[in-house]
Order: structure tokens, then sequence, then C-alpha cells
């Protein structure tokens, strides 16, 4: 007989892939009213601690309040602001 303690994480992936699988978008659009008038807000302390590793957003929607979350791939690959700023001339 083998012990079950060397399959014990996987459980935590099931839950994790089953939680992005449910919960995360692409694009910053409502999936219950498809609008895509929508606020960041702050994660869960939860979700924070847990799934720092992923570039995770938090949003609700302005119409029906509904909250999801959405990958954000541009805060590893976005594009850089240059550290430029253009003169403006005013007479």
């Amino acid at each position: 007989m083998t012990p079950l303690l060397p399959y014990v994480w996987i459980v935590p992936v099931v839950l994790l892939i089953l939680f992005l699988a449910l919960n995360v978008r692409l694009k910053p659009v409502c999936p219950s009213c498809g609008k895509e008038s929508s606020d960041r807000i702050r994660r869960p302390l939860l979700v924070r601690q847990l799934l720092f590793f992923l570039p995770l957003s938090r949003f609700e929607c302005w119409s029906c309040h509904k909250k999801y979350y959405v990958l954000t791939f541009s805060k590893w690959f976005g594009k850089k602001q240059s550290a430029k700023r253009e003169s403006v001339s005013v007479r």
C-alpha cells in the first residue's frame, strides 16, 4: 500500500484550476451583462496571498455590480512608458 501523503498536492491544484476556469477572463468585459464599463477593485487578501504569482486584476461592473477577475499580461509584456516628457510651450 502506498501512502496518500504524496498525492495531497493534487487537491489545491485542482481547486486552483477550477477557480481560474470559472472566474477569470482575458478582457475586462462583464461575464453576466457583456458590457465593458467596469472599475478595478482590490483583490481579497486570500487571493493576493495564494495567487501572488498570477497577474490577476479584479473588476466590478458598473451596471450589474458583478465582480470578476481578468488576467492582465500587460504588467509583464505591456508597453513601457518612456521617462521623457514632451514639453509644451504656452504663449
